[in-house]
C-alpha cells in the first residue's frame, strides 16, 4: 500500500515539474515568437518556432500520459502555473 502511494506521489511530482518546465519554455518561446512576428523577424523562422513549441509540448504530454492520468493532469497544472509566471514576467492580462 505504501509503495502505491509513493508511486502515485512520484508520478504527480514528475508531472508537475515536467509541466512547469515545459510551460516556462513554451511561454518564453511564445513571447519571443510574438516579438519576431511584430518586428522584422523572418516569417519562416517564426513559423518554425511555432511548430517547435507545440511539438515539444505535445511530446512532453505524450510522455506524461505513459505514467498515467494523474501525471498527465499534474503536467497540465504545471503548464498553467508556468502561464501565471509568464504573465507576471512578460505582462498582459490573465
Amino acid at each position: 500500500m505504501t509503495a502505491d502511494v509513493f508511486s502515485i506521489l512520484l508520478h504527480v511530482a514528475l508531472g508537475l515539474v515536467a509541466g512547469f518546465a515545459v510551460g516556462l519554455v513554451h511561454f518564453r518561446l511564445l513571447w519571443w515568437n510574438t516579438q519576431m512576428l511584430l518586428g522584422a523577424g523572418s516569417a519562416v523562422a517564426a513559423i518554425a518556432v511555432i511548430v517547435l513549441r507545440f511539438a515539444v509540448l505535445v511530446g512532453v504530454f505524450v510522455l506524461l500520459a505513459q505514467f498515467g492520468a494523474l501525471a498527465l493532469l499534474a503536467g497540465a497544472v504545471g503548464v498553467l502555473a508556468a502561464r501565471q509566471v509568464a504573465v507576471k514576467r512578460y505582462g498582459g492580462t490573465a
